[in-house]
């Protein structure tokens, strides 16, 4: 169980008692997580940017715009990296703790800012270069995603050439992996389990997060299929299957590569599910598809344990966990996104026994 704030006592106790096993949550929850006989999984950023970071940390975009996402400055920034490994180490000594969950490990996605352009980043200096020293082509990169903007975002011609994109994936993948798998040392040196929040797998190439890659490095890997968050202003909906391909389709859409019907086509066969139209779409998508992506999160991330990170509140969250178990999941995880457990949470619980 994940909550975004600190559950007290007497609510780790019920947790525990309808069959909750662990929470996902700061590492200074560990003690009383274990009186209530409960495992403590510390959780942390990745790329932390920061209240007021400089600008050269961030992302840069295509077009030579600095880009905030997700809270994020680049994952390339080596001060930032080295900072968020340190913190985990401090919170590896925190008593009570079980294991460690790395969130945010990746490159910016379609709903990872109000601003679409995030997504095609990152082209500052420093990756520029780390693309050449490992062999990629930098300007081959450039390139391609430029002319795959163009296309996007400006009306321009569909791009003829996909060998600078395909680098420029290979490239996130590499990053965020090797962060990866310097979190997962961390955790194995001081006897933790090593866990991450993961993109699910049909989306997790665009943002540089692999299972395949990952499997032999991680302990548990958590796939957020969240199928229904709830519209809020200033809210993107983050790493949320409705608006992550509610945002995919209007990249299709706004610059006019595809028509709505193409751009639904499209997607509906990049995720081999019908989807429905985008006024539905932002609203929920089908609970098949959590059972999809939690069958190919197996399938890919062997070794590493799977388990679904579903949202608590779901409306059809009972849809949504048949899915994931018919699929092969072991084991589910539950996220709840506001300060405190909502205010049905013990009956919503009950319900899932």
């Amino acid at each position: 169980m994940y909550v975004a704030g600190e559950p007290s006592r007497q609510d780790l106790q019920e947790l525990s008692g309808l069959g909750i096993t662990g929470i996902l949550g700061p590492a200074s929850m560990g003690e009383r997580a274990r009186e209530a006989g409960l495992e403590l999984y510390a959780c942390g950023g990745a790329f932390p940017a920061g209240d007021h970071p400089p600008q050269e940390d961030l992302a840069l975009d295509i077009r030579g715009r600095r880009q905030l996402w997700f809270g994020s400055c680049c994952p390339n920034h080596q001060p930032t990296r080295e900072r968020n490994l340190e913190g985990y180490r401090a919170m590896a000594q925190a008593p009570g703790v079980s294991g460690l969950v790395m969130d945010g490990a990746r490159f910016s996605s379609p709903a990872s800012s109000l601003d679409l352009d995030s997504v095609f980043t990152c082209f500052c200096p420093r990756c520029m270069g780390k693309m050449d020293a490992l062999g990629l082509d930098p300007e081959r990169i450039r390139a391609g995603v430029s002319a795959l903007y163009a296309w996007l975002r400006e009306g321009g011609e569909r791009p003829r050439e996909w060998r600078g994109v395909h680098q420029w994936l290979d490239f996130r993948r590499i990053c965020a992996g090797e962060h990866l798998k310097d979190f997962a040392c961390i955790a194995r040196e001081e006897g933790l389990a090593a866990g991450a929040f993961f993109f699910p797998p049909s989306l997790g190439r665009l943002v540089g997060q692999s299972y395949r890659d990952m499997g032999d490095s991680l302990d548990v890997i958590f796939p957020m299929l969240y199928p229904a968050y709830p519209e809020k202003p200033g809210d993107p909906g983050t790493a949320c299957l409705n608006w992550e391909l509610f945002a995919m389709g209007r990249l299709l859409t706004l610059g006019g590569a595809m028509g709505h019907s193409e751009a639904l086509r499209a997607l509906s066969g990049w995720m081999g599910v019908e989807l429905p139209p985008p006024a539905q779409l932002r609203r929920e998508v089908p609970r098949a598809l959590v059972g999809k992506e939690t069958a190919r999160a197996i399938r890919e991330g062997k070794p590493a344990q799977i388990v679904p990170i579903l949202q608590l509140d779901d409306p059809k969250l009972e849809a949504s966990m048949a899915q994931a178990e018919a699929a092969g999941a072991q084991a589910l995880a539950f996220f709840a996104w506001e300060p405190a457990l909502p205010g049905n949470w013990k009956q919503v619980l009950a319900r899932t026994r």
